[in-house]
């Protein structure tokens, strides 16, 4: 079997990984391929490894895929169907400036690095928190239009890392009609995933999202509905939590935000999907005095973590509260037109008392 830790970003989940026993061949491949801190060029010599050791026939028509989007994205004579856009991102926020289009991949990785090293250096920022985007276009019809194929995500020295095909509009030819029509495709992508990613730790652990390109770090608590130790941890997609510190809607919320830790999508601002849980681990440091909540939220969890159930509760919209809005909102209204009628008033009263004054006089 492959090294776990070796295409497992996460040191605690190779390990937790690890003692669960032996992986097929599919999931060996699945891990190797969506590794988000390897290379496409480490990431084929996995494959080659672990084709060598199986023999399975669906490691070679994986090789074929990724060895093609090798050889693309290292692509550095131009072709006339062909266009690169790229992109900058720092842990998630792209970075200002117009895209700059190219005629190769390989000129776009080129730019990519010398654009991340010229801000890391203006903004004191490690390089190591930047990612760049090639999104690739192809011409496929007469009108000359450019179809945006795939996102190409490379690493701050400019090498590629994986790749996402995203749905896009083609046009087709109806049968028997001369009329032409676009319909959505979509093809496979780079990383792929189907393994279940549950973090191993149980309920009430402080957690902290480690720095990465990809999203930002922040801290929170976790709770399983199904822990570590007990049966089916693994098998429910649902099973985990992440409490942590909301940024909208904080009067809603409390303050809190509550994540439902799947697989399918990144519940972090990111300019890309991947395995993140690969990049959350156990927090193990010292806590600053705005973050006492977390701490004690940590002990009620451990506690009793049934009071997920209030919080749930909590954050549902209460018919009382909307009413109370309502009141609110239509005492403002009428406030306001009590407020104008006020002013009105004053305008019209001082406009009267100078016609009175200068009468006075005569």
């Amino acid at each position: 079997m492959i090294d776990l830790k070796q295409w497992i970003y996460s040191g605690d989940m190779a390990a937790w990984f690890s003692r669960k026993g032996s992986f097929s061949v599919e999931a060996q491949m699945e891990c190797i391929c969506c590794a988000p801190h390897r290379t496409l060029g480490e990431k084929l010599e996995g494959l080659r490894q672990l084709q060598d050791e199986s023999g399975a026939e669906i490691v070679s028509g994986r090789i074929k895929a990724l060895d093609f989007l090798h050889r693309q994205s290292r692509q550095d004579v131009p072709e006339e169907n062909s266009l690169f856009q790229a992109e900058i991102f720092y842990q998630g926020d792209r970075e200002p400036g117009l895209p700059m289009i190219f005629r190769t991949a390989r000129q776009a990785a080129d730019e990519i690095k010398l654009w991340i090293e010229e801000l890391s250096a203006e903004c004191e920022l490690g390089r190591e928190q930047y990612h760049g985007i090639i999104k690739m276009y192809r011409k496929e019809d007469s009108t000359g239009r450019f179809f945006h194929e795939k996102n190409l995500v490379v690493r701050h020295d400019g090498a590629a890392l994986f790749a996402l095909n995203p749905c896009y509009r083609k046009q087709v030819q109806l049968p028997g009609s001369g009329n032409r029509q676009y319909g959505e495709r979509s093809g496979d992508s780079f990383p792929y995933w189907e393994i279940t990613w549950e973090i191993p730790y149980p309920s009430g652990t402080i957690v902290t999202v480690d720095k990465n390109p990809f999203f930002p770090s922040t801290k929170g608590v976790l709770v399983n509905l199904i822990e570590p130790d007990e049966a089916d941890f693994a098998g429910d997609r649902y099973n985990q939590w992440l409490l942590c510190a909301a940024h909208a809607y904080t009067e809603q919320t409390h303050g809190m935000d509550v994540i439902n830790l799947l697989d399918d999508y990144v519940p972090f601002p990111c300019s890309v999907e991947l395995p993140y849980k690969q990049y959350i681990s156990a927090y193990k440091g010292k806590l600053e005095d705005k973050e006492t909540w977390l701490a004690e939220l940590s002990d009620l969890i451990q506690s009793d973590k049934s009071c997920i159930r209030i919080i749930l509760r909590d954050r549902r919209p209460d018919v009382r509260y909307r009413r109370e809005h309502d009141k609110k909102r239509l005492a403002y209204v009428r406030g306001l037109a009590a407020k104008e009628n006020a002013e009105q008033g004053e305008s019209n009263k001082e406009r009267t008392g100078g016609e009175s004054h200068g009468h006075s006089k005569k």
